[in-house]
């Protein structure tokens, strides 16, 4: 039976995402709770600047599984990236999907980079006005 790289990289994102920069997204936003507006508006704007840097940061992940050092300000970032794209595979596995032409590698490049710029980023802009 062939592996299933998306379940794969499903558990590599599972276990990160249990251990990774959670405390950095909480404290942020329990410090900004007052100033929600001007909290969104900074994120958003910040997200675009650094959005090669954490796709690089996450790519450095996939290579080693450690991310580099960074501050709590660019984990915030890296969380969120590793939140949608857990997310996102974890409904593709409820539906059955399997790539067994790609490696799990390739999919979590996918999964963190490609599909953040090209779905998950307009949705966290939306989340980010609400939590």
């Amino acid at each position: 039976m062939a592996s299933n790289a998306l379940k794969s990289a499903f558990d590599r994102l599972d276990r990160e995402l249990i251990t990774s920069c959670r405390w950095a997204v909480e404290g942020q936003i329990l410090s900004a709770q007052d100033h929600q507006a001007e909290f969104a508006s900074s994120k958003i704007t910040r997200e675009v600047e650094i959005r090669d840097a954490i796709s690089q940061s996450c790519r450095v992940w996939i290579q080693t599984g450690f991310f580099p050092a960074m501050s709590s300000d660019d984990a915030f970032y890296i969380y969120f990236r590793l939140f949608y794209a857990h997310c996102f595979s974890e409904w593709l596995l409820s539906f059955g999907a399997r790539f067994h032409s790609k490696k799990p590698d390739d999919l979590l490049d996918w999964l963190l980079i490609d599909s953040w710029s090209q779905m998950f980023v307009s949705q966290w802009k939306s989340r980010l006005h609400t939590l």
